[in-house]
């Protein structure tokens, strides 16, 4: 799996447990420990990616660093300085969701799309 797809899982359940009220507890417990077993390698990444804001950025008059967004150059650079990083396959130990779980979830069927690939069938 490469970084990429682990941070949009990453994205995806933390969407679905902050926003979703009505989500079964025991398929919010198997999100959160996904959640758990891919919080370090998306640690590792916005460490990175902070140091590359610092690297390209300039910082305002409250010492807050960004990129100007009107600054394609310094914007594609820095897109470009992360472009190796997200492609990395990266071995990651997912447990698998049941398909039905999800299915039968109720949940919108964009989280559904988006949890495909940590789908298991039945």
């Amino acid at each position: 799996m490469t970084l990429l797809e682990v941070l949009n899982i990453h994205g995806t359940i933390s969407e679905i447990i902050n926003n979703e009220k009505k989500i079964d507890c025991k398929l919010k417990f198997h999100l959160l420990g996904i959640l758990h077993e891919i919080d370090t390698p998306v640690k590792n990444f916005e460490r990175i990616r902070n140091e590359k804001i610092r690297e390209y950025g300039t910082e305002d008059t409250e010492g807050n660093i960004t990129i100007d967004s009107k600054d394609t150059d310094t914007l594609t650079k820095f897109s470009q300085s992360l472009q190796d990083l997200l492609q990395e396959q990266i071995i990651v130990n997912l447990p698998r969701l049941k398909a039905t779980d999800i299915f039968n979830s109720g949940l919108n069927a964009k989280y559904l799309v988006e949890l495909y690939p940590i789908m298991e069938a039945e």
